[in-house]
């Protein structure tokens, strides 16, 4: 048994819709108007961002109080239907937690055990961290305290950004880039080709 982490957004589930949908709403409750969503690198940046990170980086100073007051209402249907898992996913997750224990470590601070739930597949994750119970990446933080639940110093963990990648790095574990453009690591385009990286 091995220790594999995959981050979230990206990775597990394709949440560019749901990302989209979700901050579209704070930015017309501010009167700005949203980031270019169809500018691929800001998607892929978006995604791997904790929530005081995206406001840090896209909202102007001025309005930031006004805009982390809000509070959109979408129901969770909405919002699952928005998120679905990423291809192969539901097939290779069960597979792999055969033989490894799976773990999640994301920079979303919004618990999502309840999407994963809704797609079937939660029962194969013994730890879910979120920036609610650590540092986001690129800190190590959320990393190393999978590692220390578990008493591994060893870990693969699969992510689809720059700052997953740093995490790794800074945690000292491999890392495995899935649909990402980093250059100079071991990659994958879809969740079957995972095998041949597994200890």
């Amino acid at each position: 048994m091995k220790l594999v982490i995959y981050d979230f957004d990206g990775v597990l589930v394709d949440s560019v819709n749901a990302i989209v949908r979700y901050y579209d709403k704070f930015f017309e409750h501010v009167g700005l108007i949203s980031p270019n969503w169809k500018d691929a690198a800001v998607l892929s940046k978006v995604r791997g961002m904790s929530f005081d990170q995206f406001v840090s980086a896209f909202v102007p100073e001025y309005c930031r109080e006004q805009f982390c007051s809000y509070s959109p209402q979408f129901t969770f249907e909405e919002m699952a239907d928005a998120t679905p898992l990423q291809p192969e996913a539901a097939v290779v997750i069960p597979d792999v937690s055969a033989k490894h224990t799976l773990a999640i470590c994301t920079n979303r601070n919004t618990p999502v055990d309840d999407i994963l739930d809704y797609h079937g597949i939660a029962k194969y994750f013994s730890l879910i961290i979120t920036s609610a119970e650590a540092e986001p990446k690129p800190s190590p933080d959320g990393l190393n305290k999978i590692l220390h639940n578990f008493g591994e110093k060893r870990a693969l963990y699969i992510g689809d950004s720059e700052v997953d990648y740093e995490a790794a790095q800074n945690a000292g574990i491999d890392f495995l880039g899935y649909k990402t453009d980093i250059e100079g690591i071991n990659r994958i385009s879809k969740h079957s080709e995972i095998y041949k990286y597994l200890w």
